[in-house]
């Protein structure tokens, strides 16, 4: 049955097709196919990617002992040089008490060079550490010096024990008490830390530079 009403309708000949009765005849245009719409979301971002840290060159787990083991060599100089203003050896009887220190072992308590050569070792290694605290650029001499610097402090203790120990056997066979100073234990445990702090930084410093191209050839 035809409409009467102006309007679309399905089409007489293709009911799949909608189509325009005038409200006389039916018009040659089908209706135009419905325009769908659609919601299109947003594509998510891309996810934040957290920068990583630069590589050093150098591995930094190698900075904490080295840190530390430049304060062992100042600390060494340290006690290297107050150890040779300490006694080295003392006598008592009594309410009476000598004691002479390393500039005083001469005979009759006169200079000899030993006390300045201690203080000055003592000195060197307190500068070593300091440069090598700041990264002061050094001959690789210099900066094998704890080692070398606390072997000849070591030479120069071993030398003067043998007098002290003279001494005072001289001073207790005399029936006074004799005996090794404060101040010559001082100047062996600087010296057996800066020997050892020189060890060390060697070490560590071979292990960095391992490491080091270790790094470079898996570049």
């Amino acid at each position: 049955m035809a409409p009467t009403d102006p309007g679309w309708y399905p089409d007489p000949d293709d009911p799949a097709v909608r189509r325009y009765f005038d409200g006389t005849a039916w018009t040659d245009l089908p209706a135009p196919p419905p325009v769908t719409t659609s919601t299109t979301l947003p594509s998510p971002p891309p996810p934040r990617r957290t920068p990583s840290p630069p590589v050093s060159a150098v591995p930094t787990f190698e900075e904490s002992p080295r840190v530390v083991l430049c304060w062992t060599v100042v600390v060494s100089g340290v006690l290297v040089a107050v150890g040779s203003l300490l006694a080295w050896m003392t006598a008592s009887t009594g309410f009476i008490s000598i004691s002479r220190n390393a500039f005083q072992m001469g005979g009759h308590e006169s200079m000899t060079a030993d006390g300045p050569i201690v203080m000055v070792l003592g000195l060197i290694l307190v500068g070593i550490g300091v440069a090598r605290l700041t990264n002061t650029a050094m001959p690789r001499l210099v900066q094998r010096s704890p080692i070398i610097a606390g072997l000849a402090i070591g030479v120069v203790l071993g030398i003067d024990y043998q007098s002290i120990h003279q001494w005072a056997a001289s001073i207790n066979s005399a029936g006074a008490l004799g005996s090794v100073g404060t101040g010559f234990w001082v100047c062996c445990v600087g010296d057996v830390l800066a020997v050892g702090a020189g060890v060390g930084l060697m070490s560590s410093e071979r292990q960095a530079k391992q490491s080091a191209q270790t790094a470079t050839l898996l570049l």
